[in-house]
């Protein structure tokens, strides 16, 4: 049975944290698993995520968007690859 896991991982030089599966986790790929972090549900391993990255200030994986990707107007993601003028998607 896989168990969820709230893991850090380095995105762009930026610390966040998230969850995977347990049988998903690379050590070289994702970084660290937070102590007491192996959850039966990917709701709790969910909830316990929030909590840690409230706690501490770290961003969630999803909240970050790399630069190349970040509308110029808002910030958000955006296609630049769909040619043209770049339009936010928000």
């Amino acid at each position: 049975m896989d168990r969820w896991m709230v893991i850090t991982c380095d995105f762009d030089g930026v610390q966040t944290v998230g969850i995977v599966m347990e049988s998903d986790f690379d050590p070289e790929v994702h970084g660290d698993v937070m102590p007491g972090s192996r959850f039966l549900s990917h709701a709790r391993a969910d909830m316990a995520c929030k909590m840690f990255s409230r706690r501490h200030g770290i961003p969630e994986f999803g909240s970050i968007v790399a630069q190349s990707f970040a509308c110029p107007q808002c910030g958000k993601v955006y296609g630049p690859m769909k040619g043209g003028e770049a339009e936010c998607q928000n």
